[in-house]
């Protein structure tokens, strides 16, 4: 036992051997029952021992693979997500050295085999009855309320990227326990009178008047105009990047970010995570108002939640999604009809397929995109989802020709496998670019008013690219915005001062707006909270919670009653 001991101490990157004893213990106890449950059942001490380790080393592997990629570590969330996982393996492989992991499993199960060969099983007996009694009592015990409260004074992850000190201080498996423990409500709870207050600033601030002040669409009349939303993965200009000159790395979006409207907003992850993203687009939500290191998808978005999919559908839009990957990764395809899109084109519906570098190309995107706005009734609504600036950057990547790649500009002070990664991303940042273009083109040629609205989801994990080069602004690299830019075949009014989005869950309602579509409103109210500087710091942290629980807990078909009546019938 006190060798299983030193190997979980060994294993954690967090703890070691001079930190409190219970510390220490926090993160032993949990080993120690699945070992002790191992060794009634196979009766081989060394073969209990790998039992109990090897899903530890597994975990600590995958721990350091989303450290290095995401900046976060592993979370007992994660577990939710492994039949997608499963079912995905390809983007799995592409981070985690693959091949490396088979000879690593071939050598384990090599390994098991020798310790079962060699360990005669002890005798059967009543010791097998002891030991699984304390076992049992052991888990019983981590699953109860005091190891809830023991657990929870250790700290726990909280932040919504980074790695925080207090699991530094407590230890990954501390850390899992704690969380496995603690009793979480994805959705923020409803407070109708926190409620009834920020409905009464709001309508106080609108005085009679309706406008929202922020300008629609010149020149549509009567006509809505059809609507298009580009999420183009890990999408921002590396000219932000210190030592690199303004549109040097991305000339092309310089020359049409004038074209329109555009703006930076700052986003809930970095490197990762796009769904945050989209949530908070579609829902009008930000992140931070759900549990911690919840995955929107999997634990909020579970019924139907209203969106402004659900706003345009609505209004008599049609609505669709396109997404060239796998339909079921982060439960999109349960997802996207909950947000009101009444079509999901994913990569298994698309006639092309062709990659460019390891995921499908901006271009397959672009022609679905058309082909999908030509063919469908006006007026619509569709949200596409890229792929192919997804990571990893690395020797591995199919790509252009070395020559092609170093005309593309870094700062000069990376290093080699540096710049490459920067190089490559650049060559993808500037197809999607391209694509844009061919977007904007197409629908330029177009008879009816459209809108176009293009933003990045989060920076890319280049960690090492961003620790050497640093940004022209001081924020950290989780800190840095991502762009955004609203283009239209018509005349755009301009955005009243103080009016643009700065923040990604500010920017879909933003949308919805600007294209005089009517909206419900709780979605109203909360365009007004977030957009109008008048209530800027007049409606309290608790209202706005309320008004955002408020969106998640009305179902869709409600929107259009008044909040305030739903509120008055709810009991706190």
């Amino acid at each position: 036992m006190l060798a299983l001991a030193a190997a979980v101490v060994a294993l954690d990157p967090w703890i070691d051997a001079v930190r409190p004893l219970p510390r220490l213990l926090l993160n032993i106890a949990p080993v120690l029952v699945i070992y002790l449950a191992a060794l009634v059942l196979v009766r081989r001490a060394s073969l209990a021992a790998l039992a109990a380790l090897l899903p530890l080393a597994f975990i600590q592997y995958i721990n350091a693979v989303k450290l290095e990629e995401l900046g976060q570590p592993f979370s007992i969330h994660d577990i939710g997500l492994t039949a997608q996982l499963l079912a995905d393996i390809g983007l799995f492989v592409r981070y985690s050295h693959g091949a490396i992991l088979l000879v690593v499993v071939g050598l384990v199960i090599g390994l098991a085999l020798a310790m079962r060969r060699l360990e005669p099983p002890q005798r059967a007996g009543a010791w097998q009855v002891a030991l699984l009694a304390i076992a049992l009592a052991g888990a019983g015990w981590l699953l109860s309320s005091s190891a809830e409260r023991v657990y929870e004074e250790a700290g726990f992850y909280e932040r919504a990227w980074a790695v925080d000190g207090r699991i530094e201080n407590v230890g990954l498996v501390a850390q899992l326990v704690a969380h496995s423990a603690r009793r979480v409500a994805a959705r923020p709870a409803r407070n109708p009178r926190a409620l009834a207050r920020a409905l009464e600033k709001i309508e106080g601030a609108d005085a009679g008047d309706q406008r929202t002040g922020v300008g629609t669409v010149v020149g549509t009349g009567d006509t809505p105009p059809d609507v298009l939303v580009v999420l183009s993965e890990s999408f921002f200009d590396p000219s932000m990047l210190a030592g690199l000159e303004d549109c040097t790395a991305l000339p092309g979006w310089c020359r049409i970010r004038d074209a329109g409207l555009s703006g930076e907003m700052l986003v809930p992850t970095f490197g990762g995570n796009t769904t945050r993203t989209e949530f908070e687009i579609l829902t009008g939500v930000p992140y931070r108002a759900l549990a911690r290191e919840v995955y929107p998808y999997n634990s909020v978005v579970t019924r139907p939640t209203q969106s402004i999919a659900w706003t345009f559908r609505e209004a008599g839009y049609r609505t669709a999604v396109v997404h060239p990957h796998s339909r079921g990764f982060w439960n999109r395809d349960l997802a996207m009809p909950a947000l009101g899109f009444e079509r999901f084109i994913a990569a298994d519906e698309l006639h092309d397929r062709q990659r460019r570098g390891f995921w499908i190309s901006d271009t397959v995107l672009t022609d679905a995109v058309i082909d999908l706005g030509d063919a469908l009734a006006a007026p619509w609504f569709l949200f596409a989802i890229s792929m192919e600036n997804h990571g990893p950057w690395n020797e591995e990547r199919p790509g252009p020709g070395a020559a092609e790649l170093d005309r593309i500009p870094v700062p000069p002070n990376l290093r080699a496998h540096e710049a490459l990664a920067l190089r490559q991303y650049t060559y993808h940042a500037r197809a999607a670019v391209a694509e844009l273009e061919r977007l904007v083109d197409w629908m330029m040629q177009r008879d009816r008013p459209t809108l176009l609205l293009f933003f990045g989801d989060h920076l890319p994990a280049l960690d090492e690219v961003f620790d050497r080069s640093g940004f022209d602004r001081p924020e950290p690299m989780n800190r840095q915005p991502v762009p955004w830019l609203l283009l239209s075949n018509r005349d755009l009014a301009p955005i009243r001062p103080g009016a643009a989005p700065e923040r990604s869950y500010e920017l879909g309602l933003w949308l919805v707006d600007r294209s005089g579509v009517s909206r419900c409103p709780i979605q109203h109210a909360l365009i007004r909270a977030q957009g109008d500087p008048a209530l800027a710091g007049v409606i309290e942290s608790d209202e706005m919670l309320a008004l955002y629980a408020e969106v998640l807990h009305r179902p869709p078909g409600d929107c259009r009653a008044r909040p305030a009546r739903a509120a008055a019938s709810h009991t706190p």
